[in-house]
Order: C-alpha cells, then structure tokens, then sequence
C-alpha cells in the first residue's frame, strides 16, 4: 500500500519519494526494487518527497488498542511492483486460465478474518458442481491448510506469489497481502471482507468484495461479530461473485 501511497505523491509532485518511518529513517523492503519512483537514499542536492508509513504507523490505522483497531478513511491505490525476469517465469506456472484460490490467512492472533477451511472447499465443490472449466491452484508454504482438487505449487516468496498473480485469471481469497498483490498485477479478484475491516478501507474499485460486516469492528480477539459476518457469506454467493469476473 505504500508504494501506491508514493505514486500519487509522485504523479502529484513529479517527485522521487523515500518511505520512512516517523523518525526519518527509511524503510527497507524487497518490493520496493525497480520501482522507479522509490529512492531508498536520497542523493546529495536531490529534491524529493518523504512519505511515512512503516510499522505502528500505517495511514489506514486512527487509533490501536489492546482491543480492536479503529480505522481511518482511506483507499488504496495499486502499487507497481517490477518483477525480475526469473519471477516472471516463475509465475508462468497459474497460466491465464488459472483461478488462484487461497484459504489460508495470517497469524493475527484472531480468526476474525478467517472464512474456515470448510466454506472454502464447499467453495471448490460448488465451482466444481457448476462445471466451470477452469483449473483452480493454490500457492502454498509449509504449514498452510491445503484444499482438495486444487492444485498445489509451492511458493516461497511474496514476490513469486506476485508472479503467479500476474498471470492468473483470478485471485479468490480473504482481505490481506494477497489481495493487495492481485490489485498491484492488475489481475482481478474476488474478496473475502467479513466484518473487521471493511473495503471502503482497504478495499479495490476494480474488485468483487464481499463485506456483511455493517460497522467494521477491528476486533483483535475472536469476535462473535465478525464470525456472524463470515458466516453470512456462502459459497453460493462467492460462485456468484466467480462467474461474474470470468465475464
């Protein structure tokens, strides 16, 4: 999200931008390579534009207690991530005709953004049953809940993930890096939301997002709420929401 954050200040200052925290000290990442309006020290003389956003201080984020997030008005632009020869081919393994499907989501503390491995393979079933002619595939790491009749590809990088993305038909999964990597390859998606963070927060215009939430809650414990909110989403609906994108 920051490297979009940096784009608008660059298309909107024709300035290079270095992302820092609060401090002034600049943030590291892999993703941030090649993106030509990133600068990771500026040069001596070299006008350029500082943004924050590192750990604890995230533009999405107004306040963080030891119970719940509360979150800003915000919108993601997507990023540009510039992949290397190598990762492009790599990804060349999801294709254009590949769904990718992913069940799995971050060790947060909480399942609030969790669908449930159930929901996700009667999923499968139920693109199965409709006799969508598309193969599905799902990128993994050691540890990861795997789903029947789909593939498996390990993956063990986000930049390879990314480039699995870029030539995937879909991406299907809950909210997370993930979704965030479909919006930066522009491959379309359908969006898990729940109901702990809602897409007018972190959601993407161009995707199919699912939110039964009402008021997103943030809750950092199991919340009744938001497993309502999870539970309130079917199968049926996100099929649904597939066969739309495959229009």
């Amino acid at each position: 999200m920051s490297i979009g954050e940096a784009k608008r200040i660059h298309q909107r200052t024709g300035q290079p931008v270095l992302i820092t925290d609060p401090r002034g000290m600049p943030v590291r990442s892999d993703l941030f390579t090649g993106v030509p309006y990133l600068i990771q020290k500026p040069l001596r003389g070299e006008r350029y534009q500082r943004h924050v956003n590192s750990p604890g201080h995230r533009p999405y984020i107004k306040l963080k207690t030891a119970e719940r997030w509360f979150w800003n008005k915000y919108r993601p632009e997507p990023a540009d991530v510039v992949l290397t020869e190598a990762e492009t081919a790599f990804g060349r393994v999801a294709k254009s005709a590949i769904i990718i499907i992913e069940p799995n989501v971050k060790n947060i503390g909480h399942r609030n953004k969790d669908w449930g491995l159930g929901l996700w393979q009667n999923l499968v079933y139920a693109i199965r049953k409709e006799g969508l002619e598309v193969p599905l595939m799902q990128m993994t790491r050691p540890g990861d809940r795997g789903l029947a009749y789909v593939s498996q590809v390990p993956v063990d990088s986000f930049r390879k993930a990314l480039a699995c993305l870029k030539h995937a038909r879909l991406y299907v999964g809950p909210e997370g890096g993930l979704h965030h990597g479909a919006a930066a390859m522009r491959t379309p998606a359908v969006v898990i939301f729940g109901g702990f963070v809602s897409p007018e927060t972190t959601g993407y215009d161009q995707h199919r997002n699912l939110f039964t939430g009402g008021e997103a809650c943030g809750m950092r414990t199991d919340c009744p709420h938001c497993r309502k909110a999870m539970n309130a989403i079917t199968p049926e609906m996100v099929l649904h929401e597939i066969k739309e994108s495959l229009k």
